[in-house]
Order: structure tokens, then C-alpha cells, then sequence
């Protein structure tokens, strides 16, 4: 489904080079229209091919300070399997719809054709939605947060353990020695984004 006329975005730490997931909401009267776009990797790797053997031994993408050993050639998960801004990806679509109050009311699932609008930071949305900066899509920020909240709360109300353990970041000098090592600023656009994805994975 060409859905490239929605306003879709990503958020993610500002080192990122592979943008795998983006986010697009709307409001329907007092219910939200989440939608959570994976990017397609299986259009290009198919199974059983000489790429999908290679992803198999490797496992994973390996994430060090300062260097990425992608899972995929780099053609891939940098460029066409990467939801960059305003370029056609091919996505798998996770649409749904809540209540004001986080309620689920229906999903739906299907491939789809997206269109990234905007690559934001965490730090960037954060400074959005705290009036620090302002930006087209703010209007779509704020709608993401007030879903967020609601989500939370539900969550809340189930019991939920908030692991909110600090995330170590490794700070190298210019000859990859350590120079320090200090925790990861973690703000509430970290948590909504996990929120949005949690929800797509129930």
C-alpha cells in the first residue's frame, strides 16, 4: 500500500546511521492513529540466498563506540533498508487505533511504501516538546507524547516494572582510547518511542 503521502518520521540517537523504524500519528476525533513502520529488509533479502546465509552466521549488527559491523552489507541497512528522509522504503505497517485514554480498539497490518518526512533526534524531539525549539511537524510530536502518556498509564495500572537502569556510554578520544565513561541521557522521547514499539509488538 503506497502510504507516502502520511507524515512519517523517525527518532533515534544522533549517531545513528541505519534508521530501521519510523512513527506516524493522527488524531481521529478524541482516538489516535498510531502507525509504526519497520523497515521491509525481507524485499531484498529472500531466503535461503547467499545474503540471507551471510545475516544468518553473522546474527546481528555488532554495535561498538565509534563503529558499526552491520549484519547486512552496508548498501543495505545504510541505504535501501533505511527509512532516510524523503526517499521511497519499502516498510511493513503496523497501523493502530486508541482511545484518549490508551485503550486499544483495533490493529491492522500490511506491507507498505513510506516516505520518512524528517531524521529527528531524541534530544531534538525532547526540546520540541518542551517548547525549547520549534518545528513544522511540532503539532505531530505533541500528539505522540499525549498518546505516550496514556499508554503509560495503562501500563501502570497493569503492574508494569520500569527497568530504568542507566545505559553506559563510552566516550573515546580521537586515537580510540577511553576517555571516559559517563551514563546515557535518557529522556521521555527514549521511553515513547519504546512505548510505540511495545505496542506494535503486542
Amino acid at each position: 500500500m503506497d502510504i507516502t503521502n502520511q507524515i512519517c518520521f523517525t527518532i533515534d540517537g544522533a549517531t545513528a546511521k541505519d534508521f530501521d523504524d519510523a512513527v506516524s500519528i493522527c488524531k481521529q476525533g478524541s482516538d489516535f492513529k498510531l502507525g509504526v513502520h519497520i523497515a521491509d529488509v525481507s524485499h531484498f533479502v529472500r531466503p535461503n540466498t547467499s545474503l540471507d546465509d551471510c545475516a544468518k552466521e553473522r546474527g546481528t549488527s555488532l554495535y561498538f563506540p565509534k563503529l558499526v559491523v552491520p549484519m547486512l552489507p552496508e548498501e543495505l541497512s545504510n541505504n535501501l533498508c533505511s527509512l532516510i528522509p524523503n526517499e521511497d522504503r519499502h516498510a511493513m505497517t503496523c497501523e493502530m487505533l486508541f482511545s484518549s485514554r490508551g485503550h486499544l480498539k483495533k490493529a491492522w497490518f500490511y506491507p507498505s511504501k513510506i516516505r520518512s518526512r524528517q531524521r529527528f533526534t531524541y534530544k531534538q524531539v525532547q526540546r520540541i516538546y518542551e517548547d525549547k525549539e520549534s518545528h513544522q511537524y511540532e503539532s505531530q510530536i505533541r500528539d505522540c507524547f499525549e498518546l505516550y502518556r496514556a499508554l503509560w498509564s495503562q501500563r501502570l495500572k497493569r503492574g508494569t516494572i520500569d527497568f530504568d537502569i542507566p545505559e553506559p556510554q563510552i566516550i573515546l578520544d580521537e586515537n580510540y582510547n577511553v576517555e571516559s565513561i559517563a551514563p546515557l541521557e535518557r529522556v521521555d522521547a527514549h521511553k515513547m518511542i519504546e512505548e510505540f514499539m511495545i505496542a506494535a509488538n503486542v
